[in-house]
């Protein structure tokens, strides 16, 4: 993805208490780590992509998620 001078990259770590009966390991598979004394999955990524555009000068969300 090609990124120009007015769009902004972000990164966005996170920990989330899984809900009664989801699997964890799906959230540990790309990047976190399991605290089996909490019960939290900590140290999760996200990298985000807003696109600016000069037409009317706003931003939208090109792209969240693990990579580019």
């Amino acid at each position: 993805m090609k990124v120009k001078k007015k769009d902004i990259v972000f990164e966005v770590t996170c920990q989330l208490q899984p809900a009664e009966g989801v699997d964890y390991n799906e959230l540990i598979v790309v990047d976190g780590e399991y605290n089996l004394g909490l019960g939290w999955v900590n140290n999760i990524s996200r990298v985000g992509v807003l696109k600016y555009n000069s037409e009317n000068e706003s931003y939208k969300l090109e792209n969240f998620g693990t990579g580019w």
